[in-house]
């Protein structure tokens, strides 16, 4: 099996890019992969809570 070491850069506007992805299932670095939401994602949480209530009380 190949290995490949991948390298992860968080960019400014606080998306991340991945060099050396793996082709072929495996995680991109050892251990476990965190995630957090940017600001810019938090700002939309209002507006999908209530699209979310807004389908829920229309039984969309």
């Amino acid at each position: 099996m190949k290995t490949t070491k991948a390298v992860v850069e968080l960019q400014p506007e606080g998306r991340k890019t991945v060099f050396n992805a793996c082709t072929e299932p495996c995680s991109i670095e050892q251990g476990s992969i965190t995630y957090n939401i940017t600001d810019f994602g938090r700002s939309s949480l209002t507006v999908l809570e209530q699209l979310k209530d807004w389908t829920e009380a229309n039984g969309l």
